[in-house]
């Protein structure tokens, strides 16, 4: 005699993170897209497109995706650096897709206000769906490659160069700083400052916009490089 199941609760189902891929060239875009939708997390929209001729990205206001992969092969980096902007503006995070393995790219990009990297050649379905998830949760995605690229160049610079930006900290934007290089998340920062997480996210842009950094991970890498935390 069989018994009856019964039914749980119902589940709930989170709606899957979206998606827009902002590359040019329909093979490299396809690629992308079908990686993306393997992973059943995410869902590919359609959001607008690159004009390199007026600098701009169109995109409808009304469907702005959690994250856009915005691709860059180093003729448009202008192009790439204001739209990365626009699109950051709306509340999107971005992540920069290097389609060229260009050295010289590697120092222009690290300027270009990103959440993330990638480096196409590199780019397989498990490391993408990882990039996702970890700018989604709020963290910085940067290949090895292109990381000792930057902190070599930073190592590099004359002192007469380097930013002293210590002073012009607060205490406040000090203690943010050096949770920063502890490599915590804003939602983390809040927590251990006994702030709002959007109080946490404006402290961590002035210290951003202090350092003259357009991420979190060259910032950190300035702190490092000038002794900024004491």
């Amino acid at each position: 005699m069989s018994e009856d199941r019964l039914a749980g609760p119902p589940q709930n189902h989170a709606e899957p993170s979206s998606v827009a891929v902002l590359v040019e060239g329909d093979v490299i875009r396809s690629g992308l897209t079908s990686m993306i939708e393997s992973a059943n997390l995410y869902t590919v929209t359609e959001w607008g497109k690159l004009d390199y001729a007026t600098h701009t990205t169109s995109a409808p206001g009304h469907c702005v995706p959690d994250v856009a992969i915005l691709g860059c092969d180093g003729l448009n980096t202008d192009c790439v650096r204001l739209s990365a902007e626009r699109i950051r503006a709306t509340g999107s995070k971005v992540i920069l897709l290097l389609l060229v393995q260009d050295p010289e790219l590697f120092d222009t990009v690290s300027r270009i206000p990103a959440n993330g990297f990638l480096l196409l050649h590199e780019v397989t379905p498990g490391s993408l769906e990882h990039s996702l998830q970890e700018v989604i949760a709020g963290e910085i995605v940067i290949p090895s490659t292109l990381a000792a690229r930057m902190l070599r160049r930073l190592r590099d610079e004359p002192n007469a160069q380097r930013h002293g930006f210590s002073n012009s900290l607060t205490p406040r934007e000090q203690q943010a700083l050096r949770l920063l290089i502890d490599g915590l998340s804003n939602k983390q920062i809040a927590k251990q400052l006994r702030i709002s997480q959007h109080g946490a996210k404006r402290l961590v842009a002035n210290v951003l916009a202090k350092l003259n950094c357009p991420n979190r991970t060259l910032a950190v890498a300035v702190a490092l490089r000038d002794n900024i935390v004491v």
